[in-house]
């Protein structure tokens, strides 16, 4: 198991985490939270907000 991210963290979300994000649905997350809500098992709930090629935040 690894350790939850952490604000600032980026991630890749990708097919991986879920078939809604596969394919060209990928994305990069900048975490802002991490949620200490109940999630499925070895799941979590993140707030953050997408960046760009640019590592610039999206309107995605």
């Amino acid at each position: 198991m690894t350790a939850p991210p952490t604000p600032a963290d980026l991630l890749r979300i990708d097919g991986r985490a879920s078939v809604q994000f596969a394919g060209g649905r990928a994305l990069t997350l900048r975490v802002v939270s991490v949620s200490d809500r109940h999630a499925y098992d070895g799941w979590i709930w993140l707030t953050g907000y997408v960046i760009d090629r640019r590592g610039e935040a999206t309107n995605w």
